[in-house]
Parts: C-alpha cells; structure tokens; sequence
C-alpha cells in the first residue's frame, strides 16, 4: 500500500469527481478518504487520501489530478493515521479540552492548531496586542493571509512562497479575550477550515448551562475595566445624542443604514421610550456618560420575535461590551416572552455576526434586500456564556 494526501482545487461542476475518481482508478489507485471544502464562489476544494495498488510518483499523481480539470494545491506521501476518521478526530480533541477545566488559553489554541494540521505560530490577549503585522486584517473575520512571518520557524514550501495564516479571536468565561494565529506552509486554510477552528472553540469555551445568565449593575470587561448595566430611561434622551455625536459615521452607518449626522426627536424619543416589554433599551455607562445601548423592539407582524441592535462607540468597541448588551437583552427578552431575536446587518458587519455568535447558539443567517439577517432562539438552554 502506497498513501498519497493531496488537496485539489476545482469549479464545483456536477461530474467533476467521476473524472477525478477515473483518473485515478487508471493508475491503479483508489480514493480512501474525502474531505470537502468551501473555497467561495463556485470554487471547492477536496482533500484526498489515495491508496496506490502499485508504485507511482509525486508528478505522474499530480499530472492525473491536473487532467481531470482539478488544480494541486498540495501532495505528499500519507501516513496510515491520516486515514482516522476526521469528525472521530475532532470529536476527542474537543472531550479532552472540555474535560479539562484548568486548560490554559495556550493549550487550547494548540488543540485548534492539531484540528486542522497547523502549527501555532502566536497567541496573545486582546486588546493591548501586538500580533504578527499580517495577521491584523485578518482579526476580524478569520479569513485567511498570506505573508512572511518570523513567528515561528516552519518547513518552506515545495513552491518557494510564504506560508499561509489563519487568525481566530478566542473567547473564554473569566478570561482575557485572545487570537490564536495558525500557519502552515500549504494548503491554504478554507473557509470550512475557519469555520471548524470557530466551532471547536466556541464548543471549548461554553460554560455550564446552569451559570449562563446575562450580566446586571456593575460588569468586569477583558481589559480589567469596569461598566454599568441598567436600563434606559427618558432622563437618558442627552447622554444618547451626546454618545451619538462620538461615534464615527461608519459607526452609525452600520447601526442605522444611513449616515445619521444627527438624532432627530422621532428617533430619540423612540430610542428612550421603553417599557421593558415591546420596547427594550440596555445602556452601558461609564459615569454619566452612556458607551453602548442596545434596543430590541417586539414586531408587530411576529409578537413572539424582537428586533436588536446594539451601537457601541468607537473608542470603547473590542472590550466586550456589545456582547455584554446583547447578552442582557436576550434575558429580557426570555422575560418579554419572545421566542426569537433578529439582527439585520450590512452584508461587510462580520464584527455584529461575532458578537451573536457569542451570546447564542444555533444561529441562522439569510440574506433579505441586500442585508444579512440573523434570527436568534430565546430558549434559555440555547444561551452561550
């Protein structure tokens, strides 16, 4: 038995994989296991352990593969381990850590490294951070760079070129917030990659189910700062036009759609009229000035859904205090009797999609006249610490 692993990249066609599956057959090898990636677009990628009845090389392989319509991202000769299976794999990686209360953000940036074959190159808490240049664009989407990194010393690639980069944020109950940053010289990691890397760790970092409840009075932030929850009120109609004025305008573009140079009194006065049942307004303060509201307003269509939306100024965002606002609204809203939570955000907002994927877990999302929409469970049990 002769392994190869290889990763091709091919436009999703139907029939595709038949050729493949013939190429390969014609030298007397068979595919033993498959793996499918999301690349974007039209494009996916497989990752293939082929099994060779007899003996064949590395370019008579990769010339097979380039026939049949694919593109070589990778190969190299497999040991039989790669052939356990991968959701097993992932599976025992994720007992481990869970079993393991006293695990160190380190360890468990380097169980997500093992996931997906990579090899940690940095982890670090945030804010106050200084990660690899080439990793700051990538913070707040997870996807994937390409750079040369003196991070950590890695084998070079068959090509010559620099290695590929994944950063994640890590979020832990009772822990800084962090960035694990992942490097391996090929292939380059996919989308489904990042999205294994992100369940695996939001799987970690649950809390028990028992101790999940949404923050009142006064919150502790990653950055060892200090807030103040509490319901809005009428009195608060300055502190919100003031809080408006300090956010940028792409801050107010992304929490109202439009520009909004200025709170008109319709809007102001819908923003502070609560009454904690249909309409429900949080504000996060910092002595007598508010940092951060979020409102959800019951729909008028749907009694059992509420729309959210949190604006967080620009100079208090990354300190965890949407998720902290977020987090009380949905106990109000359990408390309102709503069975779900929307959010509709730009199609570029990934930071809001973040943010509820924090705080609530199945989430949903579809696309609606150009905005993405998420629609959030209430049910207590599906709430993430």
């Amino acid at each position: 038995m002769q392994l190869w692993t290889t990763r091709i990249e091919f436009d999703d066609r139907c029939g595709q994989l038949a050729e493949l599956t013939a190429a390969i057959a014609a030298l007397g090898a068979s595919i033993v296991d498959l793996d499918v990636h999301r690349l974007g677009g039209d494009q996916v990628a497989d990752d293939l352990v082929i099994d060779a009845k007899v003996p064949i090389d590395a370019p008579l392989l990769a010339l097979a593969l380039e026939r049949a319509g694919a593109r070589v991202a990778s190969l190299r000769p497999a040991d039989p381990h790669e052939l356990a299976d991968r959701a097993t794999r992932a599976l025992d990686l994720a007992a481990g850590a869970r079993s393991r209360p006293d695990l160190t953000t380190e360890a468990l940036a380097a169980h997500a490294a093992q996931l997906v074959q990579a090899e940690l190159a940095w982890v670090g808490p945030v804010p106050g951070f200084e990660p690899p240049p080439l990793a700051a664009d990538a913070l707040a989407s997870g996807t994937p760079w390409r750079g040369p990194l003196p991070v950590k010393g890695l084998p070079p690639r068959t090509d010559g070129g620099p290695p590929w980069g994944l950063a994640v944020p890590v979020d832990r109950p009772g822990a800084p917030r962090a960035v694990l940053v992942l490097l391996r010289p090929n292939p380059a990691f996919s989308f489904t990659e990042t999205a294994r890397v992100q369940a695996f760790l939001r799987l970690c970092a649950a809390g028990d189910p028992a101790d999940r409840q949404a923050p009142t009075g006064t919150v502790r932030l990653d950055d060892g700062g200090a807030i103040t929850v509490r319901d809005l009120n009428t009195d608060d109609a300055p502190a919100l036009v003031r809080l408006h004025h300090r956010c940028s305008e792409q801050t107010r573009y992304r929490r109202y759609f439009t520009p909004k140079p200025r709170l008109g009194s319709p809007v102001l006065h819908q923003l502070v009229d609560v009454d904690n049942r249909d309409r429900v307004g949080v504000a996060a303060t910092t002595g007598s000035e508010i940092v951060g509201v979020a409102h959800l307003h019951r729909s008028r269509d749907d009694p059992g859904t509420g729309e959210l939306a949190v604006l967080v100024e620009d100079g208090h965002q990354h300190r965890g205090i949407g998720t902290v606002l977020a987090r009380a609204l949905l106990e109000r809203a359990e408390h309102a009797g709503l069975e779900h939570l929307v959010a509709l955000t730009l199609p570029d907002n990934d930071a809001i999609a973040r943010l509820l994927r924090r705080i609530a877990a199945p989430l949903r999302a579809d696309l609606v006249d150009g905005l993405r929409r998420f629609t959030i469970p209430v049910s207590p049990h599906q709430l993430v610490r």
